[in-house]
């Protein structure tokens, strides 16, 4: 049986909250490695669309952000 996750501290809380206020700094941040890049990235996009042109080595790219807003050239 999974355990309960620990409680976060108020400092912890106010600390999260000011990352996500600037993604590019938590982003760049020496101490965030590639985990935790892939893990931004796969709490911020439900998928990705990669269609190829005609036949072609070009890619129509799409990305379906969480949130229902969609980017790309598809």
């Amino acid at each position: 049986m999974a355990s309960e996750p620990t409680a976060l501290s108020a400092e912890e809380r106010t600390r999260i909250r000011q990352l996500a206020g600037d993604l590019p700094a938590l982003w760049t941040a020496e101490t965030t490695g590639n985990d935790e890049r892939q893990a931004i990235v796969r709490l911020l996009v439900e998928r990705v669309i990669v269609t190829v042109v005609d036949d072609s080595e070009q890619v129509a790219v799409e990305v379906h952000w969480i949130g229902g807003h969609h980017t790309g050239n598809a």
